[in-house]
């Protein structure tokens, strides 16, 4: 199959949340290359963030269904699609994943995909208010709120047309966003698996929430589509 290179090593890295150089949240993922398109659904080794990703056929220049396809080491992986700059030929043979643009080839040892866990089926999820937010807002928030303190917590205090994002006891980071479409209270405290969350989202974004309930961000463009599931702090 081919594809872009650029489009696969974004949606790999938004998917494994690379949040700064090699630094991944998920690591030993399974590539489900069914015959819609290429399915993902991890889980950190912290079982606060679970993202699902799908990057539609479509997208691929040519494509094929290769079924569940193991990968140990995202890093590896990601920082191979990023030596190239034009589109890649990717094809599996056996356990082994050739990658070329006709030029520069990698081979990579692929695991048994029995071996990597699969992520739990997470049961239908309800809650009391949808909401679409810039997410330079959340980054900007996220980034100033590390002048206090690098590991604060963030608060999400949802009123009527209007939701506060606060982080800190004494000294405070505070900004107050105007959401016409907000009619609910609602307030959760979320930790460090959101920060980590909030530093690979583009665009504006889909976040839904329910008190001492775990937040659903859903960031979608031309490409894919990747939805993330953040456990709240608790108490």
């Amino acid at each position: 199959m081919k594809i872009k290179a650029d489009i696969l090593e974004q949606f790999l890295g938004k998917v494994c949340v690379n949040m700064s150089g090699d630094t991944y949240l998920m690591n030993e993922v399974l590539l489900n290359l069914s015959e819609q398109g290429l399915q993902m659904e991890c889980i950190d080794v912290s079982n606060t963030v679970m993202t699902v990703g799908f990057l539609d056929k479509n997208k691929f220049v040519t494509y094929e269904s290769l079924g569940k396809v193991g990968i140990l080491n995202m890093s590896t992986f990601h920082k191979v699609l990023k030596q190239y700059s034009g589109e890649v030929t990717i094809t599996k043979n056996n356990n082994v994943m050739l990658i070329t643009d006709g030029r520069t080839d990698f081979e990579l040892v692929l695991p048994h995909s029995e071996l990597i866990k699969e992520s739990p089926k997470v049961s239908s999820l309800q809650y009391d208010t949808t909401f679409n937010i810039d997410s330079g807002v959340l980054k900007t928030f996220s980034k100033n709120s590390d002048i206090l303190d690098k590991g604060l917590s963030i608060n999400i205090n949802c009123k009527p047309k209007n939701v506060t994002l606060e982080s800190g006891s004494d000294d405070k980071c505070r900004v107050s966003i105007i959401v016409n479409e907000l009619n609910d209270n609602i307030t959760v405290k979320f930790g460090i698996p959101l920060r980590n969350v909030i530093s690979v989202l583009d665009g504006t974004v889909s976040l839904s929430l329910k008190n001492e309930y775990p937040a659903k961000v859903l960031m979608k463009n031309e490409n894919y589509t990747v939805t993330y599931i953040v456990a709240p702090m608790s108490g």
